[in-house]
């Protein structure tokens, strides 16, 4: 999906936000605890969209987080 770089940043910022909300594998749809969902995005839903995708392809978000691989821009889980 094309993004500026600001855009970019804040796909990242919303995986990083999301994945802290990961419980048993799987993103939970409500409550979202620490997400703001009065501030949703094009933004948050590719961010949305790409953890879905990774979990349909059959990647672990559980094992990420766990590994500290949360989406920070750098490397870092955020």
């Amino acid at each position: 999906m094309p993004l500026c770089r600001t855009g970019h940043g804040n796909v990242h910022y919303w995986i990083v936000r999301l994945m802290r909300e990961v419980r048993d594998g799987t993103l939970h749809q409500q409550p979202l605890r620490r997400v703001n969902l009065t501030r949703r995005t094009k933004e948050f839903a590719i961010a949305r969209l790409a953890l879905t995708r990774f979990t349909e392809a059959g990647g672990d978000l559980t094992a990420l987080a766990k590994a500290g691989r949360m989406g920070g821009m750098f490397g870092s889980g955020g």
